[in-house]
């Protein structure tokens, strides 16, 4: 992974005036603790921390959160090559995720209110 990648996220969200709530390298560390492989957890560390950081950005904005499509997530995993067992695992780690992300950016926005 590259060492910048947290700061190159940051930067990208910044000029979105959006924090990063959940960099890459949480992440990809969650993964790892879920047993998934090194290869794995690089691939998808930067697309699973834009959408829970989406998803705890909902929350303490205040705005509904964005459904996903778990058929959706899946074509998605299919078209990077996951076969169907780890497709539909994977794709339950990632939108199991944001219902709790999204309580946690709503609990951070009554701390600041």
């Amino acid at each position: 992974m590259r060492p910048n990648l947290d700061r190159t996220m940051e930067a990208a969200f910044k000029r979105l005036r959006m924090p990063l709530w959940v960099p890459p390298t949480e992440a990809r560390d969650f993964l790892r603790r879920e047993h998934w492989s090194e290869a794995i957890a690089l691939e998808l560390c930067e697309w699973f921390a834009r959408t829970w950081s989406r998803a705890f950005a909902a929350g303490y904005k205040g705005t509904p959160l964005q459904s996903f499509d778990a058929e959706h997530v899946k074509r998605m995993l299919t078209r990077m090559g996951y076969d169907d067992a780890r497709r539909d695992e994977l794709a339950a780690v990632l939108i199991e995720g944001l219902p709790g992300l999204y309580a946690k950016g709503q609990q951070r926005r009554a701390l600041t209110a």
